[in-house]
């Protein structure tokens, strides 16, 4: 298991000359991330756009790969290294930390302070688990990032070393099916976040030719049930909480599963719409806890919205003021 854990120290360049090329060519692929988003018109609801201007966030430089590229993460100015074809991090991850976040915030201070964090499917970017730390300077004791892919995961050691994180980091490769490599983590984790692949292999034709997107969407050796016994292994006992982001026409599937790992009482659902006039949910939050004072807590909690109002054409839309809000925190974590 141990050398699956990557070390950090190890993405940063070797030499003052090759921290020089490798810092020139990061500048260049973000400025240029900048100048595309600032002229395309996107229509994509899921695409986090990239506000032009001076990024806030300090940053550090790491190597890049030839079909790397550093992407800035929209208003969170999140760094992520990713490639040009590869899986992109979308709204859904930091929705997902905005709404762990806001309900770890009603903790007591003295509560949340030294908690230790997995982000489970991290990805490239690590960006749930960035998101959720960066919100709240100085809680976070440790952030864990699992990833099953090799690349995937040495990309997201090298985001996470980018973004100049105040809390000890490791990035582990790890299935969340291996069930020896959640016990190697067993009760550690105060939260535990996951943003999992939406779609069953066997009701969907995965088309992508991008191994590292099929995975990101399709489950392969871990299904929904497994990311839940995974959690369920790594939390902390009497006081551990899971959070899962799914689309709302998955939503029985996912409470299903979780209600069968952690039982009926212990689950709540939040339904989160485009905008407040919406009639229909696009996302769903799903929320398990092993705390006692959480027993028979299962039912529907407040709603939230992505936008205020609905899409009107093309091009970049404003985002709701609570989860605008939560990502002017994320971007200025570094200066706090």
């Amino acid at each position: 298991m141990q050398r699956n854990v990557r070390r950090l120290s190890d993405f940063l360049p070797s030499s003052p000359r090759r921290l020089a090329r490798f810092a020139d060519a990061a500048v260049r692929h973000a400025m240029r991330g900048i100048a595309r988003a600032a002229l395309a018109r996107s229509t994509d609801a899921c695409a986090l756009s990239i506000p032009p201007g001076r990024r806030s966030r300090p940053t550090r430089f790491v190597e890049l790969a030839d079909d790397e590229r550093v992407n800035v993460l929209g208003p969170s100015e999140l760094v992520a290294i990713q490639t040009t074809d590869g899986y992109r991090t979308g709204v859904d991850a930091f929705a997902l930390a905005w709404r762990a976040r806001a309900r770890r915030d009603r903790l007591s201070r003295s509560s949340r302070v030294g908690e230790s964090v997995a982000d489970l499917g991290a990805g490239s970017s690590g960006a749930v688990g960035l998101a959720y730390c960066s919100a709240s300077p100085g809680t976070t004791r440790e952030c864990v990032f699992f990833e099953k892919q090799k690349a995937s995961a040495d990309r997201c050691a090298r985001s996470v070393v980018a973004n100049c994180v105040d809390f000890d980091a490791r990035v582990v490769e790890a299935d969340c099916g291996d069930s020896d490599a959640a016990r190697t983590w067993r009760g550690r984790f105060d939260v535990v976040l996951a943003n999992p692949p939406f779609f069953e292999r066997s009701r969907g034709t995965p088309t992508s030719k991008s191994e590292e997107k099929m995975l990101g969407r399709f489950e392969s050796t871990a299904t929904i049930e497994d990311f839940c016994i995974f959690a369920r292994e790594i939390m902390k006992p009497g006081v551990g909480e899971f959070f899962v982001v799914f689309p709302a026409h998955g939503r029985s599937r996912v409470v299903r599963a979780m209600r069968r790992v952690f039982g009926d009482g212990a689950v709540t659902v939040t339904e989160c719409f485009d905008n407040p006039n919406a009639n229909e949910a696009n996302l769903v939050f799903v929320r398990a806890s092993l705390s006692d004072d959480d027993v028979g807590s299962d039912a529907e909690e407040e709603t939230c919205a992505l936008h205020p109002k609905p899409r009107e054409g093309g091009g970049q839309r404003a985002y709701a003021e609570p989860f605008s809000r939560f990502l002017r925190r994320v971007a200025s974590a570094g200066e706090e």
